[in-house]
């Protein structure tokens, strides 16, 4: 692999892991409310999406269908879950969670149309569950269900936009329209009952790197080095994203690494790998 695509890839990569971050540093500090949050993140996205369409000449391309709009409606979601989740969860558990569901929703979906897996698959799926037991901690007092069924749900979300988007012969073009029907469709947000609206020039700000940079930018590198990558590849190196959030975090939001977590992020993401790395099933 050239060193070339090796940084465009690590770049995507902590693209993707810094999206957990500036919402779990927004959040922890109530610069800003979730709602807020997912408005600005989408709406910026929309923008910087739009304008790379428009520099590409693609925007012939920008055609609504129902396709396009269950594709904006499952981003809506997921950028909606995601957000409140990070309220009462930890950036690393949150995005641990997070890429845990969208690899086995994919994986169910694959299954639940016809595709049988062999034994490394169901080994692979009994670590991944078994990780997400021990890490959620069902038992303990303190357990966040409610954060955690949201941060699931925006996984399942994504597995589901992901799904709607294979086969676009234009992946860029397909995001940008996505995020400018999600964008004003965020807008419903700010008649949640009992949320309380707020904001700051900081919480703005990272709403704004968040969509713009780490969504949009993120997601058209991705979109640009994935033809380029083996999907077995591509799987796995996913499976960095949630340790490279952990290990930031505790260094920069002081989040704590117990043994807890780590020996859930090994029966996970081996889990996972055993899962990405088997013939039987294509990730991409």
């Amino acid at each position: 692999m050239k060193a070339s695509l090796v940084f465009l890839l690590c770049l995507t990569l902590m693209g993707f892991a810094a999206n957990s971050l500036l919402v779990r540093a927004a959040l922890k500090s109530e610069l800003i409310d979730p709602a807020s949050f997912t408005i600005w993140r989408l709406c910026s996205g929309a923008v910087v999406l739009f304008l790379l369409v428009l520099w590409r000449g693609s925007v012939k391309q920008l055609s609504c269908s129902a396709a396009n709009l269950a594709s904006a409606l499952t981003l809506l979601a997921y950028a909606t879950c995601f957000s409140f989740a990070y309220i009462n969860l930890d950036a690393g558990l949150g995005a641990l969670l997070l890429f845990a569901s969208v690899q086995l929703a994919m994986s169910a979906f694959v299954w639940f149309k016809g595709q049988r897996f062999g034994l490394y698959e169901y080994l692979g799926f009994a670590l991944a569950l078994s990780g997400l037991v021990i890490l959620s901690n069902p038992f303990s007092l303190q357990f966040p269900l409610v954060s955690t069924l949201l941060m699931i749900g925006s996984g399942v979300a994504w597995a589901a936009y992901s799904l709607l988007g294979q086969g676009s012969k234009d992946a860029i073009s397909d995001s940008a329209l996505a995020f400018m029907l999600a964008g004003p469709l965020s807008f419903l947000l700010l008649l949640v009952p009992g949320h309380v609206l707020h904001s700051s020039q900081w919480g703005i700000i990272l709403a704004l790197a968040s969509g713009a940079v780490c969504s949009a930018l993120a997601y058209a590198l991705w979109y640009s080095v994935l033809p380029k990558l083996k999907a077995q590849t591509a799987a796995v190196a996913q499976l960095s994203v949630p340790l490279i959030t952990a290990v930031v975090a505790f260094i920069l939001l002081a989040e704590p690494l117990g043994w807890r977590f780590i020996i859930s992020a090994v029966l996970i993401l081996g889990g996972i790998a055993a899962v990405a790395l088997s013939k039987k099933v294509d990730k991409n």
